[in-house]
């Protein structure tokens, strides 16, 4: 029972929090949010990128050395 009310509290402090704002300041979370997702996945692609260019260089090197 305790974490159902714990559960409950927390769902109702956030519609409090999310009604009390207005809508530019939902717009700036909103943004602040999609930014930070953005870069996050951009940093994930970057790295998955490098990896493979690292990768690609080491077989270049393998097979010019075999030559």
């Amino acid at each position: 029972m305790e974490q159902s009310n714990s559960i409950l509290h927390y769902i109702s402090l956030f519609f409090a929090v999310l009604f009390s704002i207005s809508i530019s300041e939902l717009a700036m979370l909103v943004s602040i949010f999609v930014g930070l997702v953005t870069a996050g996945v951009n940093w994930y692609y970057k790295h998955k990128n490098t990896k493979l260019a690292e990768a690609r260089l080491e077989l270049e090197r393998i097979n010019h050395e075999q030559k």
